[in-house]
Parts: C-alpha cells; structure tokens; sequence
C-alpha cells in the first residue's frame, strides 16, 4: 500500500506544483507602451499622475493636408478633460517646439474643472501649451498612422501650471 500511495503523493505535488500561475501584477499607474501602429492610444502623465481616455472613442486623429489634429479625453465622475494636439504645415519635419502663439504645433487643455476664468466667473475654458515638445515618430499618409511623443506646460488661471510629461499617441485617421 505504501507504495502504491507515494507516487499518487509525488504526482498530485506535482500537479500542484505545475498547476500554480504566478499572478501577472500589472501596475495600474503604468502607461501603455509607446507603438506605432494606429492602437488607437493616447496617454501621459499631468503633474505625475497618469491620464488616458479610459475608451477608444475618447481618442482621435485628423489630417486634411495642412493640419495634424490628436485629441484624448477624459470624462471623471464630475468633470471633463482634453488634450488637443495641433500641428500646423508638417511637412517632413518630426520635431516641433511647442512654446508661444506662433508655434507651428501646440498641446491644448480644455476642461470644467474650475481651471479658468471667465466672462461668467470661472469654469470652462482652455489654454495652450507655454514651452515643451513634440516628437512625430510615425506620419504614414497610405496606412493613415500618426505617432509620437510629447512634454509640455500648460498655465492655466486657477490650477497653475500643468507639467504634462511622458505623452504618447498612435492613431489613425479617416
């Protein structure tokens, strides 16, 4: 009997053993990994927390011949975000300043969020990115794919300077 029952011991040890997965921990604060191939993705990280459009469809591209347009948006329990990038005339050129009203490329936020005054008190509005750049890692017109990276500033009335680092997109446009 004993040793019929120490290799049905050794074998359920073993099946034990195989059959433990490790979990797999993801981070939840990570951000996505930069990729250049229309994810639909738009992520980075403003005054060092993570912000990314929690849907696909909180996320587009655009491109008429002249102007780059990516936006992400944020919808929170009780307010509203976006992130607008503007890229005027890009022609082959991938790397762009964003600093100024004259910049060929801007990062825009827009939000309810008590950010801003305005001419009924304060509360919506937008403001433009004051310096920082923008790097297009992809702009393939056939397969309609833009990519890239980006870090600014953005001043804003009431919720100071939003340090916006670690921005990445890949998206595609129609």
């Amino acid at each position: 009997m004993k040793l019929f029952s120490m290799p049905i011991l050794i074998m359920i040890l073993g099946m034990m053993v195989l059959g433990c997965k490790k979990e797999m921990k993801t981070d939840p604060d990570a951000l996505p990994a930069e990729t250049q191939t229309g994810s639909i993705m738009f992520a980075c990280r403003m005054n060092g927390t993570k912000w990314m459009p929690a849907k696909k469809m909180d996320v587009d591209g655009s491109f008429d011949g002249n102007l780059i347009r990516i936006k992400g948006s944020v919808f929170l329990a009780d307010a509203f975000e976006g992130l607008d990038i503007e890229i005027k005339n890009p022609g082959a050129r991938r790397s762009f300043l964003l600093a100024g009203s004259a910049a060929e490329a801007a990062v825009f936020f827009s939000s309810n969020r008590n950010c801003f005054d305005g001419p009924t008190g304060y509360g919506l509005g937008q403001a433009r990115s004051s310096v920082g750049t923008l790097v297009l890692t992809k702009f393939d017109t056939e397969k309609k794919i833009i990519s890239g990276t980006f870090s600014c500033q953005i001043p804003t009335d009431r919720c100071g300077v939003l340090k916006v680092t670690e921005g990445r997109f890949d998206v595609r446009y129609y």
